[in-house]
């Protein structure tokens, strides 16, 4: 009976190896996993925003635009030496709004971090109040509205694709007890027709 009662320790040994390896494995990239897959299957949402954040950027540039073509021409068209605060004023509209391009990118930067916002609307605001009225409207409509619903569908997607990340991972551990059910099952049979299976026998079948 002690042989067979070694012989089902080291069945017990191995088995647990085994299992905590791939429990090891699994837990080492499910995060990477959750990542990944988490931006994957954002990207159309993602994309999405991006179009409807490009659409605000060009209807706000248009407006401000239309503003400052016209400021900007009757400041050049000036007979009299215009004041070191008005030339201020102009190079930072004719650097930041001079076009529409320009403006968009200072749009871009407003939003993402690059500039701050206030000192993107402050030329702005010496050109109409209403310039500065829409500008903090743009900020409040992409900033506070646009980006946090990605926000928030980015975190719908990762809680998802973990979901589905942890019911996988156990499809696959199940998937690798089988695999080792059967091959356990093969290596029982290999023994043949021997009935007292002692230590050695049991490892000379396991080498095989």
């Amino acid at each position: 009976d002690a042989p067979d009662l070694s012989a089902m320790r080291v069945l017990r040994v191995l088995r647990f190896i085994r299992m905590a390896r791939i429990v090891r494995v699994a837990r080492a990239f499910s995060d990477l996993r959750v990542i990944v897959t988490g931006m994957l299957s954002s990207m159309k949402s993602l994309m999405w925003a991006a179009l409807l954040l490009l659409l605000l950027a060009f209807m706000f540039g248009v407006l401000v635009l239309d503003f400052v073509s016209v400021q900007l021409h009757d400041m050049d068209t000036q007979t009299k030496p215009l004041p070191e605060a008005t030339v201020r004023i102009r190079e930072a509209l004719r650097h930041d709004w001079g076009s529409l391009l320009s403006g968009m990118y200072t749009l871009y930067k407003s939003t993402s971090g690059g500039l701050d916002w206030g000192e993107a609307a402050s030329p702005l605001e010496e050109v109409s109040p209403f310039l500065g009225v829409s500008f903090c409207v743009y900020i409040t409509i992409s900033v506070f509205c646009v980006l946090n619903i990605v926000t928030g569908v980015f975190v719908e997607n990762s809680k998802v694709m973990l979901s589905k990340d942890d019911t996988q991972v156990l499809i696959q551990t199940i998937d690798a007890r089988k695999k080792w059910l059967e091959d356990l099952r093969g290596l029982w049979n290999s023994f043949g027709a021997i009935e007292d299976v002692d230590l050695k026998t049991f490892k000379n079948c396991f080498s095989d």
